[in-house]
């Protein structure tokens, strides 16, 4: 169990790494004979005859080797700007992102009045994905989730989001499958954990292309194995396991980056 954690952690610090570098560009600087220097992306290079270069504004230029004295690499950071509410241009369309947040999740009253067990839980969640088409983004996450029973799970899922406008704020609606494992196993040595969903609704704000905020509300099945302590085998009270369903309410709240 504890090989499992461990690899899930690698796998999601590997996934993460183009979210934090995705803010660099790296661009081709040309330094010429005469003290002038050209940025931009090279296109096409003959070797001892000329080299072809798009600027950053947008203009194809052809430069001869002869009056090129050294070509470098240059990492760029860009400077990131708040952006404006409604201006889509500020509005990330494609690429590399991460969530990290806080969520938490209490059985409703609707379930309680059927008996079923009230329980409460608090967590933390890491999600990474990728974002495109501007609406779009799919991530594999993971949960750190502590019940009030002491229960610890580690809910390891997909996580699908749409958003409607490519505006500062929009209204957005998101499904998270997944398979939540055990932190702490029961007294025959198995997970706790089991099988997790949960549909949502709710709305991203988007502060630049790089930072965001994202607020859901929904609903969240959660599968877990418990104990029955009131049986009784020769006189001896015995523990007894079994399968239940738990339905929550559940909110997150995640930054975006």
């Amino acid at each position: 169990m504890n090989i499992v954690r461990i690899l899930v952690f690698i796998f999601l610090a590997i996934l993460s790494y183009p979210a934090f570098t995705q803010g660099t560009k790296q661009l081709d600087l040309i330094q010429l004979k005469n003290g002038s220097r050209i940025s931009g992306t090279i296109t096409e290079r003959q070797i001892e005859a000329y080299v072809k270069i798009m600027t950053e504004d947008g203009h194809e230029l052809v430069i001869s080797m002869d009056d090129i004295e050294k070509i470098e690499k240059l990492d760029i950071k860009p400077n990131v700007q708040l952006g404006k509410p409604g201006r889509k241009k500020d509005i990330k369309k494609r690429g590399f992102e991460s969530l990290l947040g806080f969520s938490a999740s209490i059985t409703p009253l609707y379930y309680l009045y059927h008996n079923e067990d009230q329980t409460f839980s608090v967590g933390f969640n890491w999600v990474n994905g990728y974002r495109f088409a501007g609406k779009y983004f799919v991530g594999l996450g993971v949960s750190y989730e502590r019940y009030e029973n002491k229960v610890v799970t580690l809910p390891v899922y997909l996580d699908f989001q749409m958003t409607f406008l490519n505006f500062f704020v929009s209204p957005l609606v998101s499904f998270s499958s997944g398979y939540a494992l055990g932190w702490n196993d029961d007294l025959d040595g198995n997970d706790n954990g089991g099988v997790m969903l949960m549909p949502s609704i709710g709305a991203k704000f988007s502060f630049s292309r790089h930072a965001g905020l994202i607020v859901r509300f929904g609903y969240k099945m959660q599968q877990m194995k418990v104990f029955d302590f009131n049986r009784y085998l020769y006189l001896t009270r015995v523990p007894v396991s079994k399968t239940k369903l738990y339905h929550m309410l559940a909110v997150k709240i995640e930054f975006v980056f």
